[in-house]
């Protein structure tokens, strides 16, 4: 095991930074004064001054682009292997590329009096991640972890992007199986730790709930004594696992008596958002609006205000970031059109928890109007797929909408369990794929329609959005399905 928390702190700005650091077996550097621009793994995104780590995948090995990325003018290149039988100039050759990353990462770290948040969660992390920037960001020198930059690989590269000059980092924890989330801590030595939920999701790789909560855990187990805590008291899995740490908790929750800051819905919520009021165990208080619909997005906006309030900001700082909200591709992005046709693209993730919530959530702002929903298959759910995907089927059955449309090879199960028990008002329909699915968009869209798009990434159902979207705004859209435009090139 590398031990990434005893790394020597150790800022990185040259590449002899890296030779230093990583002692590694061989190089090919002429010039170690060189400045690094930052860190890439994948090749066609290099820029001039950039190191190269050639990371070997299932599918392409980033050593089959170790020469292209030199031509584009990379700094150096990490590699673990030969590249046609010898060492280009301008490698460092080292026995794992991944390993040396993250040692890169710790090292960097742990050279900066940086206030660094690492939030984990089945759900709810990007969005929090996205609320809470826009908290701090007026205060501190804030930098945050881009996109769904989560991994063992990810997020050691946006670490890296750290300066002297930064106050705050905020950053996602992502788990797809045991020990990721161990590793992460160890790497980013986080000052905070925000715990969201343990839901239903990457069930391929666990076999309960209880252990997906072991796995998360690990944030609580690294988490220094001297370290704060901040976790979802409305969670019993999250909870429970919270009591084992000794050092400085904050909680939050709506339904929790002794949570230190409780929410309130205070008024009737619309599709363009919420009105809140959150108690302080100190007894401040505060009311806001944050624009996103759903009590499942306020959940989010008490994991921010418990941050900042721990970080002693004041309370009227907190109402303009939340009444400007977050635009994430694909995650909840509320498109209004004439004011009459609402479309909810929310096609990036799917999980059988953010579902019901969504179906909740639906059904309780569309009582008057046209209500249709688009459902993904719901991927990673391992042996549980099949009754996952029935689940869901009755419990759109037992919804109010008024057109239901299916789309991928899991939901026939959840089609097949719709037409089982729903009334027989909605009209159904189930395709196998999105090229088969393109033809809803050409349909007749009625008055005062709500349209919500959901689904796991992989089925592609960002392009029934944006089908609709082309329609919606009267113009056309080339609509390409291809392997290339769904899931991104074969290059490194």
């Amino acid at each position: 095991m590398v031990h990434f928390e005893r790394a020597t702190p150790h800022f990185i700005e040259k590449v002899q930074d890296i030779i230093e650091l990583l002692k590694p077996k061989l190089h090919t550097v002429s010039d170690g004064d060189l400045k690094i621009n930052g860190f890439e793994v994948d090749s066609r995104k290099i820029k001039p001054g950039q190191v190269f780590i050639a990371i070997p995948g299932a599918r392409v090995d980033g050593h089959s682009f170790v020469v292209r990325a030199l031509e584009k003018g990379a700094s150096a290149c990490l590699i673990s292997r030969k590249i046609n039988g010898e060492i280009p100039p301008g490698c460092i050759w080292v026995q794992d590329t991944v390993i040396a990353l993250d040692y890169l990462a710790a090292a960097h770290r742990r050279s900066l009096n940086v206030k660094l948040i690492a939030i984990t969660g089945s759900v709810g992390k990007t969005t929090t991640k996205e609320l809470l920037y826009n908290l701090l960001a007026p205060h501190f020198y804030t930098k945050k972890s881009e996109g769904n930059f989560n991994s063992t690989i990810g997020l050691p590269m946006q670490i890296l992007r750290l300066e002297r000059s930064d106050e705050v980092m905020i950053a996602e924890m992502g788990m797809s199986y045991p020990g990721e989330i161990r590793t992460l801590m160890r790497i980013a030595s986080p000052d905070i730790a925000l715990w969201t939920s343990v839901k239903r999701a990457h069930l391929a790789n666990f076999d309960s709930i209880e252990d997906i909560a072991r796995a998360k855990a690990e944030m609580v187990e690294e988490l220094g004594q001297d370290k704060t805590l901040i976790y979802n008291a409305d969670d019993p899995l999250v909870t429970k696992h919270a009591m084992t740490f000794g050092g400085r908790k904050v909680s939050y929750g709506f339904m929790s008596p002794v949570a230190d800051v409780c929410g309130q819905i205070s008024a009737f919520a619309d599709w363009e958002g919420t009105n809140f009021k959150v108690d302080y165990s100190d007894g401040q208080e505060g009311n806001y609006f944050l624009s996103a619909p759903g009590k499942y997005n306020i959940y989010n906006a008490l994991a921010c205000c418990s941050v900042a309030w721990f970080l002693s900001l004041k309370q009227m700082d907190f109402s303009a970031s939340f009444k400007r909200g977050v635009s994430i591709a694909g995650r909840s992005q509320l498109q209004i059109y004439d004011g009459d046709v609402f479309l909810v693209d929310d096609s990036y993730n799917a999980s059988p928890f953010a579902l019901a919530q969504v179906i909740r959530c639906f059904c309780g702002l569309s009582e008057k109007n046209y209500r249709w929903i688009v459902v993904g298959d719901m991927l990673e759910q391992g042996r549980h797929e099949v009754g996952i995907h029935r689940v869901l089927g009755h419990e759109l059955a037992n919804a109010d909408f008024d057109r239901v449309t299916f789309v991928g090879d899991l939901v026939r199960h959840s089609y097949d369990t719709f037409r089982q028990f729903s009334d027989g008002n909605a009209q159904v329909e189930h395709f196998g794929d999105v090229q088969a699915a393109r033809q809803i968009t050409d349909a007749p869209i009625p008055e005062h329609s709500r349209i919500w798009i959901k689904g796991s990434r992989a089925i592609g159902l960002e392009h029934i959005a944006q089908a609709f979207t082309a329609r919606l705004e009267n113009r056309d859209e080339s609509f390409d399905t291809s392997p290339f435009s769904l899931h991104g090139g074969t290059d490194s």
